[in-house]
């Protein structure tokens, strides 16, 4: 016998929707089924057996397609809202306009006035621009040469349903009528008070909205080979246009840094080379990234997924899940362009790590497990497994990278390394010896460095707490203090295995949420 779907129940006025709440839940893409007076019983729907695309991606032009597709653009890119623009955009845009035209302008200056033109064209005019901004990465020479810089260039749009833009708003809804239950009979009376932008409920509006509209959850795609870079994205409010060059080229030059060589730097840097993928890769990394991020959106917009104890709708706890996700995409991606600042860098990863041990990747999973080199690898090969092989050339590199300063981070023990020995051997005030593996003692050692927010050391006040920074101070004693840079990439590598997981991760909320 197939087991029932589960579905969350809630309460609203009748009022709401102008009395049609059967009508407010198919906008939002949800079953609903009414209990008894306004109680209903809601889940996300599946027409035809199947979950709405949420998010989708199509190339336009590139490997394995013969005839560029940018006609497509006006089908399926989003129309912008009419508004005026203010005289500072005018300006702007006026301004990029006349760089861009310059005939001495450089490719990246033409490049960001194609990228300001598309995130403001009319749909109308959409293809033509698109496809003249191909156009220009195609006409790019090396220097000094007539070999085409980027012969393997591809184009994709990334679109967003109306659907996932309304279902994010229930939440929102819940909410303001909890917290203001005066609006239940302005809505009953017709008096509601709408401000000037016309949106009744705003709970968490700008971080919701940044979850899936403006692209945000493009970032960590987009920046997983920084220093180089592999494509760039336009951003409008329901889709993206990606332009992909086919190879990897550096993202900051000696020369484009301008007076911020004049700053120290605040780490060692290190090349980590130009990582060299096929044609097909970023295809391949676009649509498995769009893939994951519907199944990822699919449940954390179905309030079927936020059920308490009591079989009860939390739309506080569907609010927070959903912030906590947008912050981990936004912050993964700041941690990205940090690349000159790698004390920032890693200040980020360990804030974006407790977000992975507290949250999405489940209470067993603590910070010291996400320092071994053990289970890195681990969750490095079961992401690899979950990915066609060319995505894998453009989104995992950065993991490796990660992986290897895991490994690195052991070599640091430099008295157990000048005596041949495996193990780090901890000798305690009482005179007896502890003896640690290196893999957990470099696990304990990053532990220890992320926990050191406000100092090291701190404040003994019971004999655990004595008991375990002596072990902290002996640990700090044998190392040589090298951590590398790229141990700033390990919340990437479990990013990656968050959306490489899906049903894990639901299971995960809905059993938090349940116990509540």
């Amino acid at each position: 016998m197939q087991s029932m779907r589960p579905s969350a129940e809630l309460e609203l006025p009748s009022e709401l929707h102008g009395g049609d709440l059967k009508g407010l839940f198919g906008s939002l893409g949800l079953s609903a089924s009414r209990i008894a007076g306004n109680r209903w019983s809601i889940h996300a729907a599946t027409p035809a057996g199947r979950h709405y695309e949420l998010i989708t991606s199509r190339t336009l032009s590139g490997a394995r397609l013969r005839v560029p597709q940018f006609d497509i653009l006006t089908k399926f890119l989003d129309v912008l809202p009419h508004y005026r623009r203010s005289p500072t955009v005018e300006a702007q845009m006026q301004q990029l306009r006349s760089a861009a035209g310059n005939p001495d302008a450089d490719l990246v200056t033409r490049l960001r006035h194609f990228q300001a033109e598309l995130m403001l064209v009319d749909v109308g005019d959409s293809a033509a621009l698109a496809e003249r901004c191909f156009d220009l990465l195609g006409l790019a020479v090396r220097e000094n040469t007539e070999i085409p810089l980027f012969p393997d260039r591809s184009a994709h749009l990334i679109s967003t349903s109306e659907v996932l833009r309304l279902r994010v708003k229930l939440p929102s809804i819940l909410l303001r009528l909890a917290q203001d239950p005066q609006l239940i009979n302005e809505l009953r009376t017709g008096t509601v008070n709408v401000e000037q932008d016309g949106l009744t409920f705003q709970s968490a509006e700008e971080q919701i909205r940044s979850l899936v509209l403006s692209g945000s959850f493009l970032g960590p795609l987009m920046g997983s080979l920084l220093p180089c870079m592999w494509g760039f994205p336009i951003s409008r409010p329901q889709s993206a246009i990606v332009f992909g060059f086919g190879r990897a080229v550096p993202s900051v030059t000696s020369m484009s840094r301008g007076m911020l060589q004049l700053l120290p730097e605040t780490g060692q840097s290190v090349d980590p080379g130009r990582p060299q993928f096929a044609p097909v890769a970023t295809r391949e990394a676009v649509d498995w990234w769009v893939l994951r991020l519907n199944q990822l959106f699919t449940y954390l917009t179905d309030p079927a997924t936020f059920v308490d104890s009591g079989g009860l709708y939390a739309p506080h706890e569907q609010q927070h899940w959903m912030l906590t996700v947008d912050q981990i995409l936004r912050l993964t991606t700041s941690l990205q362009m940090s690349v000159r600042d790698p004390v920032g860098q890693r200040a980020t990863a360990f804030t974006l790590l407790g977000s992975f041990s507290d949250r999405l990747l489940g209470s067993k999973v603590n910070l010291k497990k996400l320092f071994t080199l053990a289970y890195a690898r681990e969750q490095f090969e079961f992401v690899k497994r979950s990915m066609p092989a060319p995505a894998s050339e453009i989104l995992l590199p950065a993991a490796q990278r990660a992986l290897d300063a895991l490994e690195e981070v052991q070599a640091g023990f430099f008295i157990a390394h000048q005596r041949n020995a495996r193990t780090v051997t901890i000798h305690q005030a009482d005179g007896q010896a502890k003896t640690i593996n290196l893999q957990d003692a470099a696990a304990r050692l990053m532990v220890l460095h992320r926990n050191a927010t406000h100092g090291y050391g701190g404040l003994r006040t019971s004999e655990d707490k004595r008991i375990a920074a002596e072990l902290e101070e002996r640990l700090l004693a044998q190392h040589n203090g090298k951590i590398p840079n790229d141990i700033a990439l390990l919340p990437y590598l479990y990013l990656l295995v968050a959306m490489s997981d899906p049903d894990t991760v639901r299971g995960r909320i809905a059993d938090h949420v349940g116990s509540l």
